[in-house]
């Protein structure tokens, strides 16, 4: 994600390798007095003094991906080798494979992934998992090194 075209930051800094991190593994979130009152000024979400924590459920796009793909991959790669491609090309053809099948994960997300939270959607205009801007979706890439 590092290398992808849209770079490895949302606008506002933030590293997308961290969000797809969380995103594929779930996180947890320390409620702090700051976070409580922001909440309930600017989204009217007023949490329980007992919530002391906001909890991001996984949602494991590569690990889905994987799951849904490894065999055909294996197949691909034998049969692009088989017929012709140098391994450098296979390889090549076997990252933009991947790539778009992440890619189409992700964008299938709302039939596999725990479904968003009413505080998600209450700053998001999508109510698909793993969507809010596309900047994570679009630094999916591959790079084949030798």
């Amino acid at each position: 994600m590092a290398n992808a075209p849209t770079g490895a930051t949302y606008p506002d800094g933030k590293s997308v390798v961290m969000v797809a991190i969380i995103q594929e593994f779930g996180g947890e979130v320390t409620v702090t007095p700051k976070m409580r009152g922001w909440l309930a000024a600017n989204l009217g979400i007023h949490l329980k003094k007992t919530t002391t924590k906001i909890v991001i459920p996984p949602r494991p796009f590569m690990l889905q991906t994987v799951k849904t793909h490894r065999a055909d991959w294996v197949k691909r790669l034998g049969h692009l080798l088989r017929h012709g491609y140098s391994p450098e090309q296979a390889l090549e053809e076997m990252g933009r494979t991947m790539m778009e099948d992440i890619q189409a994960t992700m964008d299938d997300s709302p039939s596999w992934a725990t479904p968003n939270s009413p505080l998600t959607l209450a700053q998001k205009e999508s109510d698909k998992p793993l969507y809010h801007t596309g900047v994570l979706r679009g630094s999916i890439w591959y790079e084949v090194e030798e």
